[in-house]
């Protein structure tokens, strides 16, 4: 049995983690977590915080399965002392970008940092680059323990004994790891070229008593969970 997790959102933002069979060893009982940062939270002295979790089954096309709240495999009910403690994620803290960087994605936690797994998850998230090569040195960057951003893959260096793998595609970016953690996808420009996709929304009231109308106008970047967050 696979699992797929979803940010419980009513609003899909874009941002999901595939666990595939056999990922969790038999006989283990994980409790699966799946987040994304707000950027109140992205601040030097913000608390952690975890949203709730929808994980649930991958169901085929048109299946109505329920959804459940951990993803637990193989599917036995094992006893209590089966379940295991795993270290928290650091609190959120801002991502210090060079000049040139800039974010290309949500900031994603996905945990408990930690589990063993025996295949890799994959961590599926929007981003808003162009996605030519040419223009764009990209980096999946990962929060250490002590709270501090290392870069854990440059996109184009990879080997095959790193832990992590990146697919980028047109607008999806999809992680292939056994490693859980709080991540990032970061880009910096290598010529002028390099361009992110960008969303102007437009903020009104539905009705005006007076003859002044407000409009708030935001430039985002052209990602769901981004729009979902922020409204």
């Amino acid at each position: 049995m696979g699992l797929e997790c979803r940010c419980a959102d009513e609003a899909d933002r874009g941002i999901s983690l595939l666990i595939p069979p056999e990922a969790i060893p038999r006989g283990k009982i994980y409790e699966i977590y799946l987040t994304v940062q707000k950027k109140e939270d992205l601040s030097s002295e913000a608390r952690q915080m975890r949203q709730p979790l929808a994980a649930r089954e991958s169901p085929l096309k048109g299946s109505s399965r329920p959804a459940v709240t951990a993803a637990i495999h193989p599917p036995l009910l094992l006893p209590p002392r089966s379940r295991q403690a795993f270290p928290s994620l650091p609190p959120p803290c801002r991502l210090p970008l060079a000049g040139g960087q800039t974010l290309l994605g949500p900031v994603v936690s996905c945990g408990p940092p930690g589990v063993m797994l025996t295949r890799p998850v994959i961590l599926s998230m929007d981003h808003c680059s162009d996605a030519v090569p040419e223009n764009w040195a990209v980096r999946l960057k990962k929060q250490t323990y002590e709270g501090a951003w290392e870069d854990v893959l440059v996109m184009g260096e990879e080997l095959v004994s790193e832990p992590y793998y990146c697919q980028l595609e047109a607008e999806t970016c999809r992680v292939f790891t056994e490693q859980l953690g709080r991540l990032a996808l970061v880009g910096e420009s290598l010529s002028m070229a390099a361009a992110k996709r960008l969303k102007l929304v437009l903020f009104a009231p539905a009705y005006c008593t007076t003859l002044e109308y407000s409009i708030r106008v935001y430039c985002m970047d052209d990602t769901q969970d981004v729009f979902t967050v922020g409204t």
